[in-house]
């Protein structure tokens, strides 16, 4: 016969409030999860960066999806792409200088810029980690309708990234401004992108987040903003992401499945994100915006992908920006052995290290440089 359950009487109820509150509390500040994430990986094994370089007046480091008002009489040039625009990973034995930060290649194609039109541009950098073509298309309607319409794009094409789908919530909160809401939503009625349906679920999920914060009464939001100033509920983003990163690293470490493992580059979400890149270029250049397409570099000391399905999407990436009138680079051998990071107990798949940014600066200024020369 199971126990009769105990009453919850107010001293039983206010001795279970203190106690959840201490354990928030306690999450809050240990973070228990991302200790436990980083011992999942014994010292030697897991990732190592150097800090870089960023200068909010160059770099946006909350994904704001905002553009800054450019520099008085400057020409904006903004970069888009993932976390290999603006990280430093480290080789193998290697650990990070805390005295130093290195550059990352978009500051250092600007500098070349200046050398040879000193004060005619300015950069801004956009990358975000695991940034896709769908997501770029959905901020690029914001820069070009309502924001500070770029004089060029500089658009980083990860293969990795092709195989993402949907907009993320900090992308999605655009549309609480009226403007981008109604720029979004008859973008959506017209456009014939099979990337269609991700703008719909992000405008859904935006919708159903706003009403449920609408239909809070009092005590709900009473309680909403108490939790604001709790560490754990400021930080939920950050925890959420190391709680992804504990069960990707336990993944590779249980069940080897390796973040150098091949993967496909194929079906829906490559088409979406070659859509998504295609409409982005013809919204660029019917601004009047210039626009730059590279393909990413890849480690030499690993293959990720099938080589068919490889230079098939580079092919089509490089057809894309050809038949919007911009201009293609392939990099994707260009970073050499040396100059990549060590992760998860083998080669850092996507992220290079300080030199490597100094070599795709090089090669972006070798190929381009001359053509932003007033």
């Amino acid at each position: 016969m199971a126990p009769a359950a105990r009453a919850l009487t107010w001293p039983r109820f206010g001795a279970l409030a203190a106690a959840t509150l201490a354990v928030v509390v306690f999450l809050g500040w240990a973070n228990p999860i991302a200790a436990l994430a980083g011992a999942t990986f014994k010292a030697g094994n897991s990732t190592e960066t150097q800090a870089v370089k960023r200068d909010p007046r160059h770099h946006d480091l909350e994904n704001r999806s905002q553009l800054p008002r450019p520099e008085a009489g400057k020409k904006l040039i903004v970069f888009i792409g993932t976390s290999q625009q603006f990280s430093a990973s480290l080789p193998e034995g290697a650990r990070p200088d805390s005295s130093r930060e290195v550059p990352v290649s978009s500051d250092l194609f600007l500098q070349k810029l200046e050398e040879r039109a000193p004060g005619v541009y300015t950069a801004y950098n956009v990358g975000a980690p695991n940034q896709t073509f769908v997501e770029a298309l959905w901020r690029s309607l914001y820069w070009f309708k309502l924001g500070h319409r770029p004089h060029a794009l500089i658009l980083q094409a990860a293969f990795d990234g092709f195989r993402k789908v949907g907009v993320r919530p900090e992308f999605q909160e655009l549309l609480a401004q009226p403007a981008f809401a109604d720029i979004e939503a008859e973008f959506e009625r017209t456009s014939t992108g099979s990337y269609r349906m991700q703008f719909a679920s992000a405008r859904q999920e935006f919708e159903q987040r706003r009403l449920e914060v609408s239909s809070e009464n009092g005590a709900e939001a009473l309680l909403r903003r108490g939790l604001g100033h709790l560490p754990l509920y400021q930080t939920r983003e950050t925890t959420r992401a190391d709680l992804l990163g504990l069960l990707y690293s336990a993944r590779v470490k249980f069940l080897g499945i390796k973040p150098t493992s091949k993967r496909h580059i194929v079906g829906a979400p490559v088409a979406s994100n070659l859509d998504a890149l295609r409409d982005l270029l013809r919204l660029a250049r019917s601004y009047g915006t210039r626009v730059y397409v590279y393909n990413g570099p890849v480690n030499p000391k690993l293959s990720m992908f099938y080589e068919d399905e490889y230079r098939a999407t580079v092919d089509a990436v490089r057809a894309a920006a050809l038949d919007a009138s911009g201009e293609f680079l392939d990099l994707g051998g260009a970073v050499p052995e040396g100059e990549w990071g060590y992760w998860m107990g083998g080669p850092d798949p996507i992220h290079f290290a300080e030199q490597g940014h100094f070599t795709v600066a090089r090669r972006l200024d070798e190929a381009w440089g001359t053509s932003f020369v007033p």
